[in-house]
């Protein structure tokens, strides 16, 4: 592919399925990146078929990291947001009520809380 701008875009999807984003970073982002990518691509005045095998590479980044997801496991990590601008992810604080869940449910519902 010989278009600048086009493979940019393929570059930075190729980099968000590499092996160190999937294992730093929630996959439900990754693939919201890659997504991104992809519209942007569409959004460009370049021809159909450059287009074409541009998203077509993108699009094999995309199936990389669904290929990663535990289907058992949280894709977004907590609700996980960037921090900082790649210093890290920060997920939604999580309470854990243990024994006493039935009762606070119990409580919510008759509203006592």
């Amino acid at each position: 592919m010989e278009n600048k701008i086009l493979n940019r875009f393929v570059i930075k999807a190729e980099n968000y399925a590499s092996g160190y984003n999937i294992k730093t970073k929630p996959p439900g982002m990754l693939l919201n990146y890659i997504m991104n990518c992809i519209e942007r691509v569409q959004n460009t005045s370049h021809d159909q078929a450059q287009k074409d095998i541009a998203m077509d590479k993108i699009w094999k980044s995309y199936r990389i990291v669904q290929a990663r997801i535990n289907s058992n496991a949280d894709e977004s990590w907590g609700n996980a947001k960037l921090v900082d601008n790649k210093k890290g992810v920060l997920s939604d604080p999580i309470s854990y009520y243990g024994e006493n869940f039935e009762d606070i449910a119990n409580n919510w519902n008759r509203g006592w809380w």
